[in-house]
């Protein structure tokens, strides 16, 4: 099944979250159009929020869309607080890559996403960017890569 995954640089996109909304519900419409269906989602700060409740309001008009929670490792809080807690409720899989956190269960999380996806979104919030994910992105280049 061809999925899309998002990744972002999380900490400088918080300032722009009205663009970022502007820009990913035109890729997410676009993504739908072209047939995708399933939409990966780290759930790694306000940015993916964003993405994963854009992801679950085109599911009201597209039921087949599925949603899933790609999570670097479990995290009691993240199921506790608002506005994770309400997302998370209304995905259709969540996925842990470590059981506990650790320096590298981000990246992990990021490249199986990669690897796993049709299509990346790759939101960068500064010119630097997330230098590993946008390395990791380009090093996938059989995969489709949008920069938003």
């Amino acid at each position: 099944m061809p999925s899309v995954c998002f990744l972002c640089d999380c900490d400088s996109l918080s300032r722009s979250s009205a663009s970022l909304r502007e820009r990913l519900s035109e890729s997410l419409e676009n993504a739908v159009y072209q047939g995708y269906h399933h939409f990966l989602c780290g759930f790694d700060g306000e940015a993916d929020c964003i993405f994963a409740a854009l992801v679950l309001a085109l599911k009201k008009e597209y039921p087949r869309i599925l949603l899933e929670a790609c999570l670097p490792y479990y995290e009691e809080s993240l199921f506790s607080t608002p506005p994770y807690r309400n997302l998370l409720a209304q995905c259709d899989q969540i996925m842990f890559f470590s059981e506990k956190p650790d320096p590298n269960s981000r990246e992990r999380r990021d490249l199986a996403m990669l690897r796993r996806c049709s299509l990346a979104l790759v939101a960068l919030g500064s010119e630097e960017g997330t230098d590993f994910t946008l390395r990791q992105a380009l090093l996938e280049r059989d995969r489709f890569l949008e920069l938003i």
